[in-house]
């Protein structure tokens, strides 16, 4: 695995981190605890979120501060926002947090999911910015990573709004690093594609069918590793991983008009293969 150049010489100063207690949100925590960054990890899983801290206090020597909260519910935005704004020396925030709906389909996904949903991927982001960017800006030093989605580009049936929130990001995070270009803050929004990190699991998805093996995954470090070498590039999209970029470029290639066609099958080929998967477990019993 290539190694990345350190992101500052000297005090790092503190990192936020949301969705920090697995997957790509804990690989950075890993990344930037190596680095000697004083960290405010942010998760709604108590027990791993507390249990990952006293880990890496203990491995790395560093501070690390823990925030229990669910970014689906506006006073747990508001109270992680106040954090942001008292917090001087924040010099990194990784909007990481995120979640995804099985077969969330618009006409079916009750809207109180959907909005959720909008507060996790949309609106704490776009307050933990806001409340972030004053003293960064002040300082002349900072850096914001928002991670999207490869979905982000690809529309896929049952996952419209996953979609959508996910490629507001990318507008929300070009357009930041237009608003900042003429200071030394460095933004980035990370589009990350087929990633170990439980994430399809959680939503119910049978891993075990073989029909998962076939697209490129990569494991939550080398994401994390593309990522940093990206923001340190100057890279504001990073699309982490060759095959995964490749993977992108193949789809970019088709007219839309067959990616839609192909979504469709795509999404009546995953649902005959749930109905068989369901239809073989009930036999069984």
């Amino acid at each position: 695995m290539k190694k990345s150049k350190v992101l500052y010489e000297g005090d790092p100063g503190l990192a936020l981190i949301t969705g920090a207690a697995g997957g790509i949100g804990s690989s950075f925590a890993e990344k930037l605890a190596g680095e000697g960054f004083d960290l405010i990890l942010v998760d709604m899983r108590e027990n791993a979120l507390i249990e990952f801290a006293e880990k890496l206090k203990k491995e790395k020597g560093i501070k690390v501060e823990t925030i229990v909260a669910d970014l689906s519910i506006k006073e747990y935005i508001l109270g992680i926002e106040r954090r942001i704004k008292e917090g001087k020396n924040l010099t990194m925030l990784i909007n990481n947090a995120g979640f995804g709906i099985k077969d969330g389909y618009l006409a079916t996904t009750p809207i109180e999911k959907q909005l959720e949903m909008i507060n996790v991927h949309n609106i704490a982001p776009t307050r933990f910015i806001v409340a972030a960017l004053p003293n960064m800006i002040e300082n002349n030093r900072g850096d914001i990573i928002n991670v999207s989605s490869l979905l982000a580009r690809i529309p896929l049936m049952g996952n419209a709004l996953y979609c959508a929130t996910k490629s507001y990001l990318i507008k929300l995070t070009e357009t930041l690093h237009l608003e900042t270009y003429d200071t030394k803050l460095r933004v980035q929004v990370l589009l990350p594609g087929f990633v170990l990190t439980g994430f399809h699991e959680a939503m119910g998805d049978d891993m075990s069918t073989g029909e998962w093996d076939k697209y490129p995954w990569m494991d939550p470090e080398e994401v994390v590793e593309d990522s940093i070498e990206g923001l340190l590039n100057g890279k504001v999209i990073c699309l982490p991983g060759k095959k995964t970029r490749h993977f992108w470029w193949k789809i970019r290639l088709v007219p839309r008009k067959w990616r839609y066609k192909m979504s469709i099958k795509q999404s009546k080929k995953s649902e005959e293969s749930e109905k068989r998967l369901k239809d073989e477990t009930r036999k069984k019993d």
